[in-house]
């Protein structure tokens, strides 16, 4: 790295790599595009909603009069 002028960055967490980034776009000529991704957005929402739904609608069913509770 002596011979490039490099150097290394631990990236130990987010922080220390957003910092490591800011760094470089500093002394770089060019700028570095930096897009943060989240995987702890909840995608489960819309699924969790039918199943309680649908559980509803069975829980529902049941307690109506016995028309519903036998296959004719």
């Amino acid at each position: 790295m002596a011979k490039t002028g490099g150097r290394f960055y631990a990236a130990v967490d987010e922080d220390t790599i957003l910092k490591a980034v800011r760094e470089i776009n500093e002394v770089s000529a060019g700028t570095i595009e930096l897009k943060q991704y989240s995987a702890q957005q909840g995608r489960f929402g819309p699924f969790a909603l039918m199943a309680a739904l649908l559980w509803t609608a069975s829980a529902a069913l049941k307690l109506l009069p016995s028309y519903f509770q036998s296959i004719p």
